[in-house]
Parts: C-alpha cells; sequence; structure tokens
C-alpha cells in the first residue's frame, strides 16, 4: 500500500494500519536516538518534512524509543526534538547557500 493509504486506513480506525504507523514511530525514534548518540547535536536535532509531521502525531510511542537505551539515556535526554513546519525550509536554504 502507498503511504497515503495506509494514513488513510488509520485514520479510518484500520487496526494494521495504525499498528503500522504505531511500528513506524517506534522505528524513527530508535533511529534519532542512534542519530543523537552518534553525533551529539545538543544544540537540537531538526526533523522537517511530512514524516516528520506524521511522527509528531505518535510522540508518545517516539519519546520512549528515544529515550530507551538506559546506559546512555543522558544523551538524548539532552537533545531537543524540534520541528521544522516550513515546507520550503529546504529551498530557502539553498537560495542562501546560492547568495
Amino acid at each position: 500500500m502507498r503511504a497515503e493509504e495506509v494514513a488513510a486506513a488509520a485514520a479510518a480506525g484500520d487496526d494494521a494500519a495504525q499498528a503500522s504507523y504505531a511500528f513506524y514511530a517506534e522505528i524513527f525514534g530508535l533511529l534519532c536516538r542512534e542519530l543523537a548518540m552518534r553525533f551529539m547535536p545538543f544544540d537540537g536535532l531538526y526533523l522537517a518534512g511530512s514524516v516528520a509531521r506524521s511522527s509528531a502525531e505518535r510522540m508518545d510511542l517516539f519519546g520512549p524509543a528515544f529515550l530507551s537505551d538506559a546506559l546512555m539515556r543522558q544523551i538524548p535526554e539532552a537533545t531537543p526534538i524540534l520541528m521544522i513546519r516550513d515546507d520550503m525550509a529546504a529551498l530557502h536554504g539553498c537560495l542562501a547557500a546560492l547568495r
């Protein structure tokens, strides 16, 4: 199924689609945790785009996965998670780089 179809099914209450969303949110949280531990972005981990916006609705699943490493938890705890909601942010950055 296409992502749009899964989103529509989840919004309609389909259990399998909601489970897919929950699985995705947990995997995304684990990925962000690994990025935080590898690069230590203490000024913040900036998420952008439709993928990030869909995860924002599931922070209750993302958060525990992001903080799931008990031995190294202090690094993700010190990393703010921020979201860029402007879809044109990348293009504004490219334009600034060209100038």
